[in-house]
C-alpha cells in the first residue's frame, strides 16, 4: 500500500483480473488516499502519470469493480491535477464525465451529451484544476466494436468519431454515470443498485456494455480534430520530455513550424490552460519528486534549478501554495522516513 493510504475495505481484493493489468489482482476495491505522493505511486503502477495542479493538500478516494476482461474506476479528488498515459493494445477506454468531471480530457472540453473514447495505443490526457471526479472503464475494443455494430447496425466510429462517443442527450449521459456508479457501491445503496458483484464476469460485462451503448447514439458527421489540437498535443510531449531543458515556449513554437499564437490558441482551447502554466506545474511536481527521495542529499536550490525554477523565492512560494508545504518541510519529511 502507497504512503499515505488511510482506509480501505477489509479483506476485499481483486480477484482473477488477466486481460487488463495484472497489478490490479492486489488492491483493494475501496480505497482513500492522503496525499498526492500516494495516488501518483498508484498510478504509476499502470503506467499513468499523475500530478498535482491544483492548491492545496490533495485527498483522494478509489472504488474498484473488475472482471478478468474490464476494468470499472471510480475516483474523487478535492484537488485538480493532470493524468495522462496510453491505451494497451487491444483495449480501449471510456471515461463517463460527471457534473463534477474534468475540465478537460483527451480531445478538449467534453460537451454535455459526450462521453470520451479512447482507443488501443492512443494517448489520453485528462486535467482539472479544481476537484473533480473520473468514472471510467477500460475492455476489449473489438468487443465493443462488435456490440456497436449488433445494437446499431453502424461501426463504432460512428459512435464515437474523433474521441468522443456520441449520447443521445445530456440526460443519457447523467443515466449511464448514475448506473455505473450504483455498481460500483460496496454496500448497494440507493436505487438502481444491479448487484454485480454476485454475477459472473460474463454477465458483469455484458450489463456494462449494455449501458454504454444504450446511451450511445450513432451521430450525424464525424466531428474532425482540428489541426491545432494535433499542433498542443505534440507541443505538449515536447515539453513533457524536454522538462529540465531551457525549451522556451517560442523555440518549441519554431520546431513545430507554427506561429506562437496559433499553438498558444490551440493549447489553451485543447488543455484549458496556458502551456507555460502547464510546463510550470509538471516542473512543481519534478521538483517535489525529488525532494522526497530520501537518499538524495542535493540542496532545495539545486532541485530548483535542475527543474528550470532559478527564482529560488518565487520557487518557494509557489511550491507552497500548490502543496501547503514548504520545500524544505518536504525534504525534512523524506529525511525522517530514512
Amino acid at each position: 500500500m502507497g504512503q499515505g493510504q488511510r482506509a480501505a475495505r477489509p479483506g476485499a481484493s481483486i480477484q482473477g483480473l488477466k486481460v487488463i493489468d495484472e497489478y490490479l489482482s492486489s488492491l483493494p476495491l475501496q480505497a482513500q488516499y492522503d496525499d498526492v505522493e500516494a495516488v501518483s505511486a498508484l498510478a504509476a503502477r499502470q503506467d499513468v502519470r499523475f500530478e498535482q495542479l491544483g492548491s492545496g493538500r490533495m485527498r483522494s478516494s478509489y472504488s474498484l469493480l473488475t472482471t478478468r476482461n474490464m476494468h470499472v474506476s471510480d475516483s474523487v479528488h478535492t484537488v485538480g491535477a493532470i493524468a495522462r498515459g496510453s491505451v494497451g493494445k487491444g483495449l480501449c477506454m471510456v471515461g463517463v464525465p460527471g457534473d463534477d468531471g474534468p475540465e478537460r480530457s483527451t480531445g478538449g472540453r467534453v460537451a454535455k451529451g459526450d462521453c470520451v473514447l479512447v482507443r488501443s495505443g492512443q494517448d489520453y490526457l485528462s486535467l482539472s484544476r479544481r476537484p473533480f471526479r473520473a468514472l471510467s472503464v477500460v475492455l476489449s475494443q473489438s468487443r465493443l466494436e462488435e456490440a456497436a455494430e449488433a445494437t446499431w447496425g453502424v461501426p463504432l466510429l460512428t459512435l464515437a468519431p474523433g474521441y468522443r462517443l456520441g449520447l443521445a442527450d445530456p440526460g443519457a449521459r447523467r443515466w449511464l454515470h448514475h448506473e455505473l456508479r450504483a455498481l460500483l457501491s460496496p454496500e448497494g445503496e440507493g436505487p438502481g443498485f444491479t448487484h454485480l458483484r454476485r454475477r459472473t464476469d460474463a454477465e458483469t460485462e455484458e450489463t456494462v456494455i449494455e449501458a454504454l451503448l444504450r446511451a450511445a447514439r450513432p451521430q450525424p458527421e464525424r466531428r474532425r480534430d482540428p489541426g491545432r489540437f494535433a499542433l498542443a498535443r505534440r507541443a505538449e510531449a515536447m515539453v513533457r520530455d524536454n522538462l529540465a531543458e531551457d525549451l522556451s515556449i517560442t523555440r518549441c513554437a519554431a520546431y513545430l513550424g507554427t506561429p506562437l499564437r496559433t499553438l498558444e490558441l490551440g493549447f489553451g482551447e485543447l488543455y484549458g490552460i496556458t502551456l507555460r502554466q502547464y510546463r510550470h506545474s509538471l516542473r512543481l511536481n519534478a521538483a517535489r519528486r525529488d525532494l522526497l527521495l530520501p537518499a538524495r542529499e542535493d540542496s532545495v536550490g539545486t532541485v530548483a534549478v535542475r527543474w528550470g525554477l532559478y527564482h529560488l523565492g518565487r520557487f518557494s512560494t509557489e511550491y507552497r501554495r500548490m502543496f501547503g508545504e514548504s520545500p524544505s518541510e518536504t525534504r525534512r519529511t523524506a529525511r525522517r522516513t530514512r
